[in-house]
């Protein structure tokens, strides 16, 4: 035997949680792991939500459940040996959207790059950039996450990390009645599925809670993001001709929209 998972109920709202995920040294960097916690996973068909704790010191292993996409939930906890343990969690079951505080935001960063490279390669608009721009750019997202200048909120489908949006409020002190949504973004494989609307819907909650009745947003014309946003009752608002280039420098129109809440 060179690997084990372990899972066990947590709490009476269908949360379960992953105990142990050990493989031994020689057999790593096969998928093992993988494998391991996708059978945990499917050993609680009834499973709510996923939890897990990991060592601080585990760099690795943080790596591999963000990877897969588990976030940082709750406090650091005080294990046996008096070891610190990060928290971890995701939800498992359908459509699910959560805005994130900074530490879930900052351990969101790779999962958020491939998904930002995966809808880069697929849409024409979306412009390419780098491993380390990437991720650069989401690390600058959870900076103004942790200074409350942005909310992300992210989206799973049946437990995997499928999409985002953000919510920049850092508006000047005299216009806090209004907040910009941007950068909606989900999974080619996961689109015409709801998450895009599950997101949509819960950034105006997000919204209402900051004290923001005016939502504003610009979209490519012809553009999914368009029918989308057309849809959910946003009006339009004005279109500026060349506003966007391509990857392949073909300039785009974009729209811009509004929407009381």
């Amino acid at each position: 035997m060179v690997g084990l998972a372990a899972i066990a109920p947590h709490d009476a709202a269908g949360g379960f949680e992953i105990s142990h995920l050990l493989v031994a040294r020689e057999a790593r960097r096969r998928g093992l792991a993988g494998r391991l916690l996708a059978a945990a996973e499917a050993s609680a068909p009834a499973a709510r939500r996923f939890v897990l704790w990991c060592d601080t010191r585990a760099d690795a292993a943080q790596r591999f459940f963000e990877k897969h996409s588990f976030l940082r939930d709750g406090p650091i906890r005080v294990d046996a040996g008096q070891t610190l343990a990060f928290g971890y969690a995701k939800p498992c079951a359908g459509i699910a959207v959560a805005d994130l505080d900074a530490a879930a935001a900052a351990s969101a960063d790779r999962r958020l790059g491939d998904l930002l490279s995966a809808t880069a390669a697929e849409d024409e608009a979306v412009p390419l950039a780098s491993p380390t721009e990437v991720r650069r750019y989401w690390r600058g997202v959870s900076a103004e996450v942790a200074g409350g200048q942005r909310v992300l909120i992210a989206g799973w489908v049946d437990g995997v990390l499928a999409g985002a949006v953000q919510l920049d409020i850092n508006t000047p002190p005299y216009q806090d009645h209004r907040a910009e949504v941007q950068h909606l973004l989900v999974l080619p494989a996961y689109r015409a599925g709801g998450l895009a609307e599950a997101l949509m819907q819960a950034v105006e909650a997000v919204a209402r809670r900051h004290g923001r009745r005016l939502l504003t947003l610009n979209a490519i014309a012809g553009g999914p993001a368009e029918a989308l946003v057309r849809g959910l009752g946003w009006s339009e608002g004005g279109r500026i001709p060349g506003f966007s280039v391509t990857k392949r420098g073909v300039p785009c129109d974009a729209l811009f929209f509004w929407k009381e809440v």
